[in-house]
């Protein structure tokens, strides 16, 4: 199985979100984003690497840019 947590920190971002920002549970996160609870969990766990239409209905349902949920900045909301 691929190891993805060196990609930029993005599980740990993820669950940061979803727990301390969003205050929402895996299932709960998974129903907004249209994804299985499982998927959120095993990408939580950077044992897979999100796709592009996953990474954007995250950041969507956390509302959060997806540079942001990436660590690609620290800014967290879409700039407009």
């Amino acid at each position: 199985m691929a190891d993805f947590r060196h990609i930029g920190g993005f599980p740990r971002r993820l669950k940061h979100c979803r727990k301390l920002l969003c205050k929402l549970n895996q299932f709960e996160l998974a129903h907004l984003a249209g994804l299985s609870q499982s998927a959120v969990a095993a990408l939580e766990a950077g044992s897979v690497a999100p796709t592009v239409g996953e990474l954007e209905r995250l950041a969507d349902a956390l509302h959060v840019s997806t540079a942001y949920l990436l660590c690609q900045t620290i800014r967290r909301r879409r700039s407009k």
